[in-house]
């Protein structure tokens, strides 16, 4: 509806039927919140892990194999849960990045 033009925001994806009203747009606004704050930890968390093995192997003077990829599908999963409509080249989810982490831990 009109919400989005009258606050600079961008249509709205997916939303069945325009917004009723200010508390409406309040609502789904809240709910992004909480959908970027929750994914955001998550991916912080997984960021924290990959920093600090790939220091660890600088440290060694090593380069970890397998290492790079799972940086990259941390990257890709952001790209997938924050700019969807950009896709990514290969499937992505916390479920395959904590496969890819177990896989990289047996190395």
């Amino acid at each position: 509806g009109a919400h989005g033009l009258v606050l600079g925001l961008p249509p709205m994806v997916g939303l069945h039927g325009d917004l009723q009203g200010p508390t409406d747009l309040l609502h789904v606004l809240a709910g992004l919140a909480n959908f970027h704050r929750r994914h955001a930890q998550a991916l912080a968390q997984l960021w924290e892990r990959y920093r600090e093995r790939e220091q660890a192997a600088r440290v060694r003077g090593s380069k970890e194999a397998g290492l790079d990829a799972f940086r990259w599908l941390i990257e890709e999963l952001k790209v997938s849960l924050f700019a969807q409509e950009l896709r990514t080249p290969i499937p992505v989810s916390y479920k395959r990045l904590e496969k890819a982490w177990k896989e990289l831990s047996r190395s």
